[in-house]
């Protein structure tokens, strides 16, 4: 049954990345019905885990919630401690996107902890970009840098160019909010190049939006009209940008530390 289960998890867990929700539902209750009846407390834990985390992709954060409160005292039970990371840090997603910064980060912060002590280089490196985004979301700036180089080193051994993506972009975050804007076009250019390795186009417009608004700080394009200063809102920058223009004159790609 180990096996099976396995299989439907490691399938959800793909079409979770692909976008497609229908297939992973059916994976997702295939693996908890199956868990539910026969398995042990740590498959319980990992299958309702990755319930727990296809409902956040669908933004049903309610339902993730659930799935990662039922999944928590199991992995413990069992003495999972990558069980409890991953549970606690589905639980800080839904509370940082449900408006609950304080509760957000002691859930993370607990998080890291469990995830040090698995030994999982992928819960780690979850648990540290998220806590490097939540510092960087509170002005804690040196923190979040620290924290986001660390996650992107584990995420460069591991070779996940979305996780890359990620820290790279807050990385060019720290840069952009510290006035050290030739840094911050440079790691926006490298999350770009990584979430195209990736196949997430989607996630270009932010990763340009940043882009633009770090070389309009360097006076190296014509401001537009309206464009502000805030990294997240410049998708409207691009808009009105070339994007391979742009990112070449970023500089040299892959310049990004890590």
């Amino acid at each position: 049954m180990a096996t099976q289960v396995n299989w439907l998890i490691g399938a959800a867990r793909l079409a979770i990345d692909q976008a497609a929700f229908e297939e992973a539902t059916e994976y997702c209750d295939q693996a908890v019905a199956l868990v539910s009846e026969h398995g042990e407390p740590a498959d319980q834990a990992t299958a309702l885990n990755t319930r727990g985390l296809l409902a956040r992709a669908m933004n049903h954060y309610a339902d993730s919630v659930q799935a990662h409160q039922a999944a928590l005292p199991l992995a413990r039970a069992a003495a999972d401690p990558g069980a409890a990371a991953t549970a606690l840090l589905g639980l800080a997603y839904a509370a940082m996107f449900t408006g609950d910064a304080p509760r957000a980060s002691s859930l993370a912060e607990e998080s890291l902890a469990q995830a040090r002590e698995s030994g999982d280089p992928l819960i780690l490196a979850q648990a540290l970009f998220f806590l490097s985004w939540v510092a960087s979301n509170g002005a804690g700036f040196e923190r979040a840098a620290i924290l986001a180089t660390e996650a992107l080193s584990l995420f460069t051994t591991l070779g996940d160019a979305g996780g890359r993506a990620e820290a790279f972009f807050v990385l060019g975050t720290v840069e952009w909010y510290s006035a050290r804007y030739r840094e911050a076009a440079r790691f926006f250019t490298d999350s770009a190049n990584q979430h195209r390795a990736h196949g997430a186009e989607p996630l270009l417009a932010r990763d340009f939006g940043g882009l633009g608004t770090a070389l309009l700080n360097l006076g190296e394009l014509p401001r537009p009209r309206g464009a502000g200063r805030e990294p997240r809102s410049g998708a409207a920058v691009r808009g009105s940008l070339e994007l391979g223009h742009v990112a070449d004159a970023a500089g040299p790609r892959g310049s990004g530390r890590g």
